[in-house]
This record gives structure tokens, C-alpha cells and sequence, in this order.
């Protein structure tokens, strides 16, 4: 299944995220892949997934 995430912006896919209340799973799929980590967010577990999730932003805003 293709993410409907996959034509967004950048820009907007972090704007989104900084807008939810919840971490939609398709969306942080794609901020992680983008930002090289998909591996490390698919292994995640839950006490580790805000971390993938922290460190794909950061490299994503150094890029910006």
C-alpha cells in the first residue's frame, strides 16, 4: 500500500506532525523514511519509537 504521505512536502509533513495530538503511524512512516531511519522506526518498539521519531525530525529540519 503506497503512503498517502509520499507527495507531501517536507515542510508539510513536519507541520503536520507538530500539529497532531497523536502520531498518525502512515505519516511517521514516511518522516522516517525520508530521513534514512524506516529500519530503525519499523524495529522500534514503544518505549523507543519517539526517539526514531525525535531524531528523523532533526535530520529533516538540518535539511530545510
Amino acid at each position: 500500500m503506497e503512503n498517502e504521505y509520499k507527495n507531501f512536502e517536507t515542510t508539510g509533513l513536519i507541520l503536520l506532525e507538530a500539529g497532531l495530538d497523536y502520531h498518525d503511524p502512515a505519516l511517521v512512516a514516511e518522516i522516517c523514511n525520508r530521513a534514512g531511519l524506516l529500519e530503525e522506526w519499523n524495529s522500534a518498539d514503544g518505549e523507543s519509537f519517539e526517539s526514531v521519531l525525535d531524531r528523523a525530525l532533526e535530520i529533516l529540519k538540518e535539511d530545510l
